[in-house]
């Protein structure tokens, strides 16, 4: 519904009783029920997530933090993070 919306409101220039029969339709799909219960996360957003977890554990890990620090600040898989040290000591 989100995407939908953002849709809309970027492409198209609706005016107020092309506004009226959209949010209409919107109704008839029960979609806003749903939003009330679940957000949706894309994957693009999902991925922007993890990019943005691991780009604070490197920062971390340069910073002397041990692993398992790390691992609690960002809920990273200890796995990960060890790769993520690996690559850091590969590349200095």
């Amino acid at each position: 519904m989100e995407f939908i919306s953002g849709f809309i409101d970027t492409y198209l220039n609706l005016n107020e009783t092309e506004e009226q029969a959209f949010q209409a339709a919107i109704s008839t799909m029960g979609l806003e029920e749903k939003e009330e219960y679940m957000e949706i996360v894309t994957s693009w957003q999902r991925k922007g997530r993890i990019q943005a977890l691991e780009e604070v554990a490197l920062n971390s890990l340069r910073e002397g933090l041990s692993v398992e620090a790390v691992v609690r600040i960002t809920g990273l898989p200890l796995e990960k993070v060890q790769q993520l040290q690996a690559k850091l000591q590969t590349t200095d």
